[in-house]
């Protein structure tokens, strides 16, 4: 205890333990007899897949994380969709290039970070860095991440903008009739999201907006062919072009019962510009939860 605060360290781990044939790998073996190759990149069977991060706290001057920490807007995404980043209702939960990554599922923990995060009155704000690691790894981008947010009474607002360079991603091609080539893609990415929450008793209501940006990398001579253990017989490929992905979704639950209640979501996704295929793609998803915690302790 100093001048009255009060101060504490913490350190957080979330282990996975490393697996050669977890997502990239098991995606990579069954390439040609599957034809069609998509995986998430965020979690590949690292030693330490979800966070691994050692920090200190104090009451009046915030939070500060040292390690591979969970981005500012993946966090965000969580608390704002109206189905939690339920992987199998929410296409936000699916992939980080369209929620907590802002650009490119990978980014959505982000290795070799510094987070910061506080709360001064009804605003919180936070900020986190993304250090360069290996030019010939999967570690080799770096970026920042912004955060800004408003609670007050049932209602909070909160606004995420990131930047990364040379971003690595797995995979980059997929097709239905030709076999991907088994290799990584190099890119930058942009993006901000916009999320509101109202919650009046029983009811709660979410919105939210992303627009991100995906381009030609900053180094165009990275030559990334190791992939967290697994080691790719081709050298990384660039991104071409823009790819502009926007986003918005609606929706909110009902909770009948400390322990049940019925979520409900309405996502509409519009990409285009697709470098890889020069074409666009527009969909949208209806989506209906019902959940029933057995335990509200965490």
């Amino acid at each position: 205890m100093v001048n009255g605060c009060s101060s504490a360290w913490r350190a957080g781990f979330k282990r996975r333990q490393r697996r050669p044939d977890h997502n990239a790998q098991s995606i990579y073996d069954n390439i040609r007899a599957l034809h069609t190759a998509n995986a998430g990149g965020a979690v590949n069977g690292q030693a330490f897949g979800r966070a691994a991060y050692v920090g200190v706290s104090d009451h009046n001057w915030g939070s500060l994380e040292l390690g591979r920490t969970i981005n500012l807007s993946a966090d965000q995404t969580l608390q704002y969709d109206p189905l939690q980043a339920a992987l199998l209702y929410s296409p936000i939960g699916e992939a980080g290039a369209i929620g907590g990554g802002q650009g490119a599922t990978e980014n959505t923990r982000l290795g070799n970070s510094l987070r910061y995060e506080n709360t001064v009155g009804h605003f919180r704000f936070g900020a986190q860095y993304k250090f360069a690691g290996d030019k010939s790894a999967e570690s080799a981008g770096s970026g920042w991440v912004g955060m800004l947010a408003f609670t007050r009474g049932g209602f909070s607002i909160e606004g995420t903008f990131s930047e990364m360079t040379n971003t690595v991603t797995w995979p980059t091609q997929y097709s239905n009739v030709v076999p991907p080539a088994p290799n990584v893609q190099v890119e930058n990415t942009k993006g901000y999201e916009l999320t509101a929450m109202y919650t009046l008793g029983k009811v709660t209501a979410k919105a939210g907006y992303e627009k991100v940006t995906v381009w030609a990398p900053s180094n165009t001579n990275l030559n990334v062919q190791s992939y967290y253990g697994l080691q790719l017989p081709k050298p990384s490929v660039n991104a071409s072009g823009n790819l502009f992905i926007n986003l918005y979704w609606v929706g909110g639950e009902y909770r009948f019962t400390p322990k049940f209640k019925l979520q409900a979501g309405f996502y509409n996704i519009d990409t285009y510009n697709r470098p890889e295929s020069g074409s666009a793609y527009w969909g949208t998803a209806y989506s209906l939860l019902a959940d029933y915690q057995f335990t509200t302790q965490f």
